[in-house]
Parts: structure tokens; sequence; C-alpha cells
């Protein structure tokens, strides 16, 4: 649980949650959101962790914590990439691991742009 009083489903969420919410303290980051539901493409959905805006920014960063990364995470990871999620396709897609006992962003995955996804798919 963190001062809140809200329970995670693991300590590395439970860090990074904490983590966020002193960002948010000290206006680094607004609008904190925990667990948003996004969608990426029709029928595909998928729910981070948290959501926020970053201090000048004008879209959402997502993170997800991960402990082990699984095969749908990688293919969650791949839709990113190419689609990103609704509303704006443009936000990226944190993800937090600890690395030698330290909270560490391993890959920061931002959605290719329109014209780009045309020239991957051939259009």
């Amino acid at each position: 649980m963190d001062n809140d009083g809200r329970a995670y489903p693991s300590v590395l969420e439970r860090d990074v949650a904490m983590n966020l919410q002193l960002l948010e303290q000290g206006k680094e980051i607004k609008d904190l959101d925990y667990q948003p539901g996004v969608q990426m493409l029709p029928g595909i959905r998928f729910k981070p962790d948290f959501s926020y805006i970053s201090k000048g920014e004008k879209f959402r960063t997502y993170v997800d914590a991960k402990g082990i990364t699984t095969n749908r995470f990688r293919l969650i990871c791949k839709l990113w990439a190419l689609f990103g999620c609704q509303p704006d396709r443009r936000s990226p897609l944190h993800t937090i691991q600890r690395v030698h006992g330290h909270l560490k962003t391993t890959k920061v995955i931002t959605p290719i742009t329109k014209t780009e996804l045309r020239k991957e798919l051939g259009l």
C-alpha cells in the first residue's frame, strides 16, 4: 500500500506509484491516473499501470511497471509502436523495471507517424 491507502499487485508497481506521486507533488507531472484503460485498435484494449502529463507537454505519457516481460506485453509494445492508443496516438509508453535495486525506464515506445505507418505498410 502507498501513503494514500491504495493497494498494488506488486512492490515494483507500488514503488513506481510513489515515485510518480512525488513528481506530481513537485509539479513535474500532473493528472496522474491509475490503471487507465486505453484502446489501441478496435477490439484491442490495454491497461497500463499509470498515465500522466509531463510539465510543458500536451500528450499523456503511459507507464507500465514490468517485473517480467510476457509475450502479450511484447505484442502490446509492437502494436503501440505502430498504432499508439486512442484518442491521441502520439503518446509514448514507458516501461519501468527494477535494475540493480533502482527504478529505471528500460524502454520508451513512441508511435511512428502516420506517414511512417503508411510506408511501413506499403501504402
